[in-house]
């Protein structure tokens, strides 16, 4: 009888403690990835001039081909240039 008279304040004592506190779920906000550029914004890569050259071409041929290749690639990075400016805010 005595074990039991001293352990009634222990199982008393474990049963006046709080309760582990509930895990509640708290609303965070976090900036999303949001894409500033469309897929029918960008450019598509041109059919450059020299693509279409045969292999036989002259010297003449295939120097205005690149001469036209470097216009069409210049056009096409101003484009890329745009988007990304676009993009930054600039």
């Amino acid at each position: 009888m005595k074990k039991v008279v001293m352990a009634l304040p222990v199982l008393l004592a474990a049963c006046a403690t709080p309760p582990p506190p509930v895990n509640i779920p708290v609303p965070v906000q976090m900036p999303a990835p949001v894409l500033c550029v469309k897929p029918a914004q960008i450019p598509e890569d041109p059919d450059y001039a020299t693509a279409g050259l045969p292999s036989d071409a002259g010297i003449w041929q295939q120097m205005s081909a690149l001469r036209a290749e470097r216009i069409q690639r210049r056009l096409y990075g101003e484009q890329l240039k745009a988007l990304v400016r676009g993009c930054a805010g600039l």
